[in-house]
């Protein structure tokens, strides 16, 4: 076997021209792709870190909000407390007033009724006295001497009363 340089020349031509081909139509672009592919990756990663950070801001700024409308919660709330103490204290001291008024009432009704009862008791009283003195002198007393034994009569029931 014999080396032949213008075979090796020929086959080194023959790689480098397949090899240069190669390189323009294939290496280069697919070089290319790579870099390209690899920008979008980059431009991705941006992408997701400006949305994690867009996130996480939205995040704090719905908590701070939802501390914000606690705490408008908790003040009307304490609000509304105070209000309706302030409307119980109203309804009691109302209350208080409507129930001393009836009880007054009460009293005054039955002051009234007592009154119309004794009155009553003092004409029945008056009559049977009348009448039991009549029978028992056996004669008809003249006005005077009715009011007078009536008066007597009357002082003494109060008094037994």
């Amino acid at each position: 076997m014999d080396i032949l340089i213008p075979q090796i020349i020929f086959q080194v031509i023959n790689f480098l021209v397949v090899l240069g081909l190669l390189t323009y139509l294939l290496y280069k672009p697919i070089l290319q792709i790579f870099k390209e592919r690899s920008e979008r990756i980059e431009k991705g990663q941006k992408a997701a870190q400006e949305a994690i950070n867009q996130q996480e801001k939205l995040v704090e700024y719905e908590e701070k909000k939802q501390r914000e409308l606690e705490k408008k919660i908790a003040t009307k709330l304490e609000k509304a407390s105070k209000e309706a103490e302030e409307h119980k204290a109203r309804l009691m001291e109302k209350a208080k007033v409507d129930v001393d008024d009836f009880i007054d009432k009460q009293h005054k009704k039955t002051e009234q009724e007592k009154a119309q009862v004794l009155a009553k008791m003092q004409e029945g009283l008056a009559d049977a006295v009348v009448l039991a003195t009549e029978k028992i002198l056996a004669k008809k007393l003249t006005k005077q001497e009715k009011d007078t034994l009536v008066t007597q009569q009357l002082e003494e029931a109060l008094q037994g009363m």
